[in-house]
């Protein structure tokens, strides 16, 4: 947050210092998430300064951003998270991008959401959110929360004509439900990065995606990676 708030001018010179006093630091690459997704990304996007994301579970406008990277290359995006008052941050360090503070899920309703100690691993997912408090975290609310599905938000959010260049989904648990609200058939983001603590969940995603004409490009420990196979991307 204090990064964000220096001016780029004081930015540009202090690196300039560092590179100066250290060689090595001209190979320094800066990453925001936590798996080096933003880094994976950014070489699939290579050389493409202005693009279109969606980030659903994006948490915080720079902590663990698989998105931030790419608002300071220029990009904008749709960044949703249902935690109470998530936005207030998002709409401070982001004000460029668009930002919406509610709960995804298949249908429309109001349903119970996990509120961790550990803030980010809440979830709408009650089996997710046992299996947490089996390991010793605590759940410190569960709140009630109105949820919409992402075909409706990004029908009222989504600029006309609107490629979506990724959508990054990291809702603990909840990724069918989330993707099972989605109109495949005009909102199609060329690749998706969503996290997937369990290899189980794993060959469920790969099944739905595959489905859907997309297909497995890339994994990392924690994520996977897919594109759209009905473009010509890749």
């Amino acid at each position: 947050m204090i990064y964000a708030r220096i001016p780029a001018s004081y930015k540009d010179f202090l690196r300039q210092e560092l590179l100066n006093e250290h060689d090595y630091f001209k190979y320094l690459t800066i990453c925001f998430s936590q798996e080096g997704e933003d880094q994976i990304l950014s070489q699939y996007f290579y050389g493409i300064d202005k693009g279109f994301f969606l980030d659903i579970g994006a948490y915080h406008p720079i902590k663990y951003s698989n998105t931030y990277k790419f608002y300071l290359k220029g990009w904008r995006g749709i960044n949703i998270d249902a935690m109470p008052g998530s936005m207030i941050a998002f709409n401070k360090i982001r004000p460029e991008d668009i930002n919406v503070e509610t709960g995804v899920a298949e249908n429309e309703s109001d349903l119970p959401y996990y509120i961790f100690e550990q803030t980010g691993i809440n979830t709408f997912s009650e089996k997710f959110a046992v299996e947490m408090e089996d390991k010793g975290y605590v759940v410190s609310q569960k709140k009630v929360t109105r949820t919409r599905t992402m075909k409706a938000i990004l029908g009222e959010f989504l600029p006309p004509n609107q490629v979506i260049d990724f959508l990054s989904l990291d809702v603990e648990g909840f990724e069918l439900d989330v993707l099972n609200s989605n109109d495949w058939t005009r909102y199609r983001p060329r690749i998706i990065v969503v996290e997937s603590l369990q290899l189980k969940s794993q060959n469920v995603l790969d099944a739905y995606l595959h489905e859907v004409n997309y297909k497995l490009i890339a994994k990392t420990v924690n994520n996977v990676y897919y594109t759209d196979t009905t473009i010509d991307f890749l």
